[in-house]
């Protein structure tokens, strides 16, 4: 459960602004990811947020600086795969999480996954951002709720993943026959 559900909670534009993302993270060619600017966000939703970041020390070191006095901060590196660095903590009453990837971002899973997922609730409009929000809301990821809403087998992060690449007549057809 977040730390400040309760209450007023700001847009998430609005923490991202009042925290200085953009100040603390421009050498690092940032983006915001998830749920928030897709318009599917729920009371337990965070601020995803991926980075470019060639050189991991680096990253940390500036993460450590900027972030480093909000509620709950933590950093780490996984120790497998890309080695990620990943910084968590809350900032106004909204969950951040902040990864650091040697990948550009066009590269990155997180990013292809919101690209297809922007697009096809751009496609599918609000009829499908509501059945894609109602599966959030009953607790599911996003992932897993937009492969539910649109009939996807197997892995949900696999699937949406295939879709990077697909034209837009085949995600129509998808939402289409999975109406």
């Amino acid at each position: 459960m977040r730390a400040a559900t309760e209450g007023f909670r700001p847009d998430y534009a609005d923490a991202v602004a009042g925290v200085r993302v953009a100040e603390h993270l421009k050498d690092f060619d940032w983006r915001i990811v998830g749920t928030p600017p897709l318009g599917i966000a729920t009371a337990n939703s965070d601020i995803d947020i991926i980075c470019h970041a060639s050189d991991y020390e680096r990253f940390a070191k500036v993460v450590w600086g900027s972030f480093g006095y909000c509620l709950n901060f933590s950093l780490r590196q996984w120790t497998s795969g890309g080695r990620c660095v990943v910084c968590d903590f809350f900032f106004d009453g909204w969950e951040f999480q902040v990864f650091g990837d040697c990948r550009a971002i066009v590269d990155q899973s997180a990013w292809r996954h919101f690209v297809v997922e922007q697009r096809l609730l751009n496609l599918g409009g609000e009829t499908l951002r509501q059945r894609v929000f109602a599966e959030r809301l009953e607790g599911l990821k996003t992932e897993p709720a937009f492969a539910k809403v649109l009939g996807l087998d197997g892995d949900p992060f696999s699937e949406m993943q295939k879709l990077f690449e697909a034209k837009d007549e085949h995600l129509h057809l998808l939402i289409a026959r999975n109406s």
